[in-house]
C-alpha cells in the first residue's frame, strides 16, 4: 500500500513554517476531493462558474482554505516533538560563486522576455 505521507509535499512545506503542524494526510484527501467536486460536478462547476471565479482563481481559493485547515489542525493537535531538520551531509551544500550573476542574467531575461510580449 502506498504511503500517503509521501504525497503529502503541500503538509511538509507548511510544516517548515510552523514546526508543531503535524504532517496530516487528510489535507491530501480535502484536496483531491475539493478539487475533483469543483471542476468534475455539474452543480459545484456551473456555481463557481456563475460566481464569476475562474478556474486559476478556484485552485487559489483552495490552496488558501487548505494551508487555513493545515493551521488550525497543528493548533488544535500540535506534533508531541517539534519538527527540526537534520543535516546528514550527503550533499555539498557549498554556495556556486557564480550564484549571483546567474540570477541576475535570469532575471534580465524573464524582463526582457515580458517586454518583448508587451511591445
Amino acid at each position: 500500500m502506498m504511503d500517503l505521507q509521501a504525497l503529502a509535499g503541500m503538509d511538509e512545506s507548511v510544516s517548515l513554517f510552523g514546526s508543531t503542524i503535524p504532517p496530516e494526510t487528510i489535507i491530501l484527501w480535502v484536496t483531491v476531493v475539493v478539487i475533483a467536486v469543483g471542476y468534475f460536478f455539474p452543480p459545484a462547476a456551473a456555481a463557481i462558474s456563475a460566481a464569476g471565479i475562474h478556474e486559476f482563481h478556484f485552485l487559489g481559493i483552495v490552496f488558501a482554505l487548505l494551508v487555513a485547515l493545515m493551521l488550525i489542525i497543528g493548533a488544535l493537535k500540535p506534533r508531541a516533538e517539534p519538527w527540526h531538520m537534520v543535516c546528514t551531509k550527503e550533499v555539498d551544500l557549498t554556495p556556486w560563486k557564480g550564484a549571483q550573476w546567474a540570477s541576475l542574467i535570469l532575471v534580465f531575461l524573464v524582463i526582457a522576455i515580458y517586454v518583448f510580449f508587451a511591445i
